[in-house]
């Protein structure tokens, strides 16, 4: 042969995952005695001119015992049951010939190859037992191995009487046996079911759609219901696999009374460029629902709760806002406002000399954003508090103030054009969304995003780490979207989270597969990656530590002696204070 390499793959190849016409190739081959002899293409001279040669030896070819006239499936299964259970084992081919002569089952090598010789593949004893234990168990195959039974009974005595069955039963296992009576197909009882599907599915954790085509081989009762719950169930696939379905939700719109500064929903603005007086670098914007008048508030992203608290607690007294009934912390229409606050702050920013002077375009800017007209309720915010917009320079020349709005009647119209939006923004919400509900006791894997990563995942990354953690059952439900779920005490995480971010768990896997452990976080896995921040104190300097591994519901701050000396080094040597 003029090539090894076949000869290497084929001789290296796995009998059970081979083809089967690869296997009775092996098979065939395994009867002589082969010596692969390697000699490097460099050296061959001139082997496109022995390949053409003339054959002087006009013998017919003997081609009795070639792979040409190598027995199909049929054949093998007929021999193979003909010989009683007597096993000739055969040695793997050498790449190298042995030191001695060998002997195979007693008999000189020289013997083996000019007597025809057979491999058998068989199954593994303790799983053909299991199996035959399984039809006594399995009520339907109880009944088919009986009635096969009494009709092998009956075919000894006259095989004219005996009916044609589509099962037989051979060397004590039941076989499905097709009408064209090519392929039979071996019949695995209830108790065998998940060794089938382990052996098909946990290799790759592949789909319905693909798993399901290797179950033609076997002949399982009710075979692709019982592959659908086990793959529904798989541990494996609930935390990794990607989920392809809709976003669960159900928006509820917001419901308000026609009256200003009754609703208000607050968000921050940050990584703002520091400013040169105060190094302001955050804000916090404050939105009405009904009128959408927007206040602005700077201050620093070091700023604690408290703080910023109080910040939002002066400005509500000086703009005459009062206490509001109702506080929507990051709430979508805030956002939005941010987007539009954002992009017009960019222009004034790039306008100005000194880019660390933008705190001074912020008067102006709020005062632009409550001046103009809002797309919801088709009037400024101003037009909908005072019944009149308020002028500004160039407005007062070309235009008078505008005084002809009633403002009980304004507010009544914009609290109308409010409903319609929401129910505008519920419609193209729900379209995009899958209805789900849950209840308490129900269980629910949880969606880890970034930032919040078990520590095990965190270390192979986003990408190829676990995607869901839990099972958590649900101890009470809060609204119509979100749940708080039992958390582990470990976890630095708010335990109320969005139905967004749930996944079904379903019912107990009736395979009985255990589910992966989350080991708690402890001291010892805590180790000092880098600081993120520091803020002053009464109590001193501090720094936001973040730790190797764990994500940033894990970051603490910790006053300097609790810093290791490297960490904290490097952040001075950054030039961070």
């Amino acid at each position: 042969m003029t090539s090894r390499q076949v000869l290497d793959i084929a001789n290296s190849t796995a009998r059970t995952t081979a083809n089967k016409k690869l296997v009775r190739a092996l098979e065939y081959m395994s009867q002589f005695d082969i010596k692969i002899v390697h000699k490097p293409g460099k050296d061959h001279l001139v082997p496109d001119a022995l390949s053409r040669l003339a054959s002087t030896d006009n013998t017919p070819p003997h081609r009795s015992g070639g792979l040409d006239q190598f027995p199909d499936d049929r054949e093998c299964n007929a021999f193979l049951a003909d010989t009683g259970g007597h096993h000739v084992h055969l040695p793997p081919m050498r790449l190298t010939p042995p030191a001695e002569p060998r002997e195979i089952a007693g008999i000189p090598l020289e013997q083996t190859a000019r007597q025809p010789t057979v491999t058998m593949i068989h199954m593994d004893p303790d799983f053909k037992r299991r199996i035959q234990r399984g039809y006594d168990e399995d009520p339907v195959w109880r009944k088919i191995k009986s009635t096969l039974q009494t009709n092998i009974a009956i075919q000894q005595d006259d095989p004219d009487n005996a009916a044609i069955l589509p099962f037989h039963i051979q060397d004590g296992l039941i076989w499905k046996t097709p009408a064209d009576r090519q392929e039979t197909r071996l019949c695995i009882p209830r108790t065998c079911i998940q060794d089938i599907f382990e052996s098909i599915h946990n290799g790759g954790h592949h789909g319905y759609a693909r798993i399901s085509e290797f179950l033609a081989d076997y002949c399982i009762h009710n075979g692709l219901k019982q592959l659908r719950a086990y793959l529904s169930h798989c541990p494996q696939c609930k935390i990794f696999q990607i989920r392809r379905h809709r976003a669960y939700g159900n928006l509820q719109p917001i419901l308000l009374p026609p009256c200003p500064y009754y609703m208000i929903s607050i968000d921050f603005m940050l990584a703002l460029p520091k400013s040169r007086v105060g190094q302001l670098d955050a804000a916090l914007v404050a939105v009405d629902k009904l009128s959408k008048e927007v206040q602005i508030m700077l201050g620093k992203s070091t700023d604690n709760a408290i703080a910023w608290a109080k910040t939002l607690h002066r400005r509500l007294l000086t703009a005459n806002w009062g206490y509001p009934k109702v506080i929507l912390s990051d709430h979508g229409q805030t956002e939005r406002t941010i987007q539009t606050i954002g992009s017009a702050l960019r222009h004034y920013i790039h306008s100005l000399e000194s880019p660390e002077d933008w705190p001074e375009s912020i008067p102006h800017l709020q005062f632009r954003q409550n001046n103009a007209k809002a797309k919801s309720t088709g009037l400024a915010p101003n037009e909908t508090v005072r019944g009149f917009t308020s002028s500004d320079v160039i407005a007062g020349i070309y235009r008078d103030i505008k005084t002809d709005i009633t403002p009980p009647r304004s507010r009544i119209q914009i609290h109308d054009a409010i409903a319609v939006a929401s129910m505008t923004m519920k419609w193209h919400h729900d379209r995009r969304h899958t209805t789900r509900f849950f209840s308490i006791g129900d269980r629910v894997y949880l969606h880890l995003h970034q930032g919040y990563q078990i520590p095990q995942a965190a270390i192979v990354g986003r990408k190829y780490g676990m995607r869901y953690a839990g099972p958590f059952r649900i101890v009470e439900r809060i609204g119509r979207a979100a749940y708080r779920l039992q958390l582990p005490a470990t976890w630095r995480i708010h335990d109320v989270i969005s139905v967004d971010h749930l996944e079904p768990a379903g019912r107990i896997d009736p395979f009985g597969r255990a589910l992966p452990d989350i080991p708690p976080v402890t001291d010892a896995d805590k180790i000092q990656d880098h600081i993120k921040a520091s803020r002053d104190t009464s109590r001193g300097k501090q720094y936001l530590t973040a730790y190797r591994h764990l994500g940033s519901e894990y970051d603490t701050w910790l006053s300097g002696p609790n810093v290791q000396e490297e960490v904290l080094k490097k952040w001075q040597e950054e030039g961070r204070s």
